[in-house]
Formats: structure tokens, C-alpha cells, sequence
């Protein structure tokens, strides 16, 4: 594992990521089933595109998107009052072949935490549930294997309504499937790189 010093969203945080799987993008590749994404040929296309140009893909953000990350202190607030634990705000961390990487949102003990600051609906979804949200799992599953953890916790936040927390443990069996399709997922995209550079 590597650790890069960079704060979220400066731009030596976007640079460190040019070519590098992210957690977030996880779900994109690798379901939480266990099944390949139809949409990981897109994927391919953006790395491969930011390792040829060296500039990051212009990152798509709706008023949800900017809504959550504006009351992301927030919600860590609201999360290290209900579990009573101080919160430390991280980086971005890479396996250390640097194919995978992940921004956990807060770290603390031995483990961390993803948050959510979603739309109400799907926050009292997530209450109803009382589990890990599915579009989610790879995400947190990625997070785990990229820092080493065996345990990570899913914070959904809303305003003036209960908080949802849940701890959510290690899948070995699903990383494994997804490290063997991030392979070959990289395998793709080296031969289709190695064409445009060489203008086939």
C-alpha cells in the first residue's frame, strides 16, 4: 500500500489518480454480486485516455453530488459524536502496483468510513435496510483491500433524521473475484494504450 499525501479535490490529488481504478469507480467494473459491469468498457476508455494525455476526465457532478460533499464535516461531525470517536481526514491510497486506489472519507482506529449525504428517499432507504447499500458495497469491499482493513463502516447522513451506521466486514471471496477482473481489466487496457501510442 502506498499513501499519498494529498488533500481531496486539490489538484495534486487529481493528478496522483490520472490512470489509477478508484473505489468509487469500483461499481462501474465489478458489481456486488460478483459480476462484470456492463459498463466497464467505459472505464477502460477513461484511464486510458488520462495515461495518453496526462489530464484528468472532467468529473461529472450533479446538485446531489455537490450537496454531499458540502455537508460531508457535517456528517463525519454527526458520525464521530454517535460512535464517540475522533476522526482523521486522509488521503489517497494505492495498491502498490498502483492499478487501485481509494480516498477513504475519514480514518480512525483500525478502520473508516464512507459517508453519504444522500436524498432523503434513499437515506430512509438505507435506514429500512439496515445494511451496506448495494451500489455501495464495492466501493467499501475496495476501500478494505486497497488500506489492509478487515472491518469499514457505511454513514448515510440527512438533516434533522436519525443517522445510519453500519459496520461492514471484510469479503474475501469478492475481493478475490475482484482483483482477478482488475487484471484482466488492465490487460485490455495496456494492449488498447499500446495501440494508440503506437497509431494503429
Amino acid at each position: 500500500m502506498i499513501c499519498h499525501s494529498v488533500r481531496q479535490g486539490d489538484p495534486e490529488w487529481f493528478e496522483v489518480k490520472l490512470g489509477v481504478l478508484s473505489a468509487s469507480q469500483m461499481s462501474s467494473v465489478f458489481t456486488a454480486t460478483g459480476k462484470l459491469s456492463s459498463t466497464r468498457k467505459s472505464i477502460i476508455h477513461k484511464l486510458v485516455t488520462e495515461m495518453v494525455t496526462g489530464e484528468p476526465i472532467p468529473t461529472y457532478s450533479n446538485f446531489d453530488m455537490k450537496r454531499g460533499t458540502e455537508m460531508e464535516s457535517d456528517a463525519a461531525f454527526a458520525f464521530s459524536l454517535n460512535q464517540d470517536k475522533d476522526l482523521e481526514e486522509a488521503g489517497f491510497f494505492t495498491t502498490d502496483d498502483k492499478k487501485i486506489g481509494a480516498s477513504p472519507d475519514r480514518l480512525f482506529d483500525d478502520t473508516g468510513v464512507e459517508i453519504k449525504c444522500p436524498r432523503y428517499h434513499n437515506h430512509l432507504s438505507y435506514l429500512e435496510s439496515e445494511k451496506c447499500p448495494t451500489d455501495y458495497y464495492p466501493q467499501v469491499q475496495t476501500t478494505m483491500y486497497v488500506l489492509g482493513l478487515e472491518r469499514y463502516f457505511f454513514c448515510s447522513y440527512y438533516p434533522r433524521l436519525p443517522i445510519f451506521i453500519c459496520e461492514v466486514a471484510r469479503d474475501d471471496k469478492w475481493i478475490s473475484g475482484m482483483v482477478e477482473e482488475v487484471d484482466k481489466l488492465f490487460d485490455e487496457l495496456e494492449k488498447l494504450k499500446e495501440r494508440i501510442e503506437n497509431g494503429d
